[in-house]
């Protein structure tokens, strides 16, 4: 209970009066081995995860189309518009944390994309995102700094030519 106290778990919860959990630090470990961590979190996880320390590309693979889905024979107990509802929710309320989102039509084109994507991720050059309000002050500093620089450095110029041609 004192890690949890610390905030030492990404995410836990109790199932049939046992602890469960994934460790912050265990996801640490993962990675200074150069391997990738895969995870299946709720999405208020999120939250935790986007910082530049864990940098995770978030896939978020979506309820089928209803239409779709009304092709399985034998569930008409509404759970499949519940399913679809609570899809539209989450792509709605955390929709700012997905870099990919799949529709799950066709379980073996979403297995084809996600394959890809891996691909991709581990092969080409990634943007990473920097979250950080220090280093943004920074940023902030440095910009305005260009726009003066910028400005000074087009007037330098145009009083030099000025000068060169009198």
């Amino acid at each position: 209970m004192r890690d949890i106290a610390n905030n030492e778990y990404l995410e836990y919860g109790t199932h049939e009066n046992a602890m469960y959990g994934t460790k912050l630090e265990t996801i640490r470990n993962i990675h200074r081995q150069g391997l990738i961590a895969i995870l299946d979190v709720e999405p208020q996880a999120l939250k935790v995860l986007r910082t530049a320390e864990f940098a995770p590309y978030v896939v978020f693979i979506a309820a089928p189309d209803l239409s779709q889905m009304k092709d399985l024979k034998g569930i008409n107990d509404g759970s499949l518009e519940r399913l679809v509802r609570e899809s539209d929710l989450l792509r709605t309320t955390y929709g700012h944390f997905f870099d990919l989102s799949i529709v799950n039509n066709d379980i073996e084109e979403t297995i084809r994309i996600l394959q890809r994507t891996v691909n991709s991720l581990c092969t080409q050059p990634q943007w990473v995102r920097f979250y950080s309000k220090r280093f943004k002050h920074f940023f902030d500093l440095l910009y305005k700094f260009m726009i003066c620089f910028l400005f000074f450095s087009n007037r330098y110029l145009s009083l030099g030519f000025i000068n060169e041609h009198t």
